[in-house]
């Protein structure tokens, strides 16, 4: 996995990666509220209460509050990545990413959250 300084645009494309990689958009609203992380096909990401003491101890992977740990095509020595981001920053993310899908509701549901997940 590339291990390098990124722009903020590098992260939000691969955010969009890794959720354009989620089989079922709908539920990703619903995800965002519970804090639940979610992968398929080897992109995904995690909350910090989803990181167990595998994914710590082992994997060397710690989420802070108030961030998400977002991953991409893990297994690949060449490519992948991996980034730390704030939550707000996903959720942003993610409500333009569930318009352009004209889920507008669901979309609107999470803008809501931004607030409330402020560092």
């Amino acid at each position: 996995m590339l291990r390098q300084p990124v722009s903020d645009e590098m992260i939000e494309r691969d955010i969009r990666e890794v959720l354009s990689w989620w089989p079922t958009p709908s539920f990703l609203a619903d995800f965002a509220t519970r804090r639940v992380g979610f992968g398929h096909e080897g992109y995904g990401m995690n909350f910090p209460e989803g990181i167990d003491d595998h994914d710590r101890e082992v994997m060397g992977i710690h989420v802070p509050t108030g961030h998400v740990d977002i991953y991409g095509f893990y297994g690949n020595p060449e490519g992948g990545f991996e980034h730390i981001v704030p939550e707000t920053m996903y959720l942003g993310v993610l409500a333009q990413f569930l318009r352009e899908l004209k889920r507008t509701a669901e979309a609107e549901a999470v803008e809501r959250l931004i607030p409330q997940r402020r560092l």
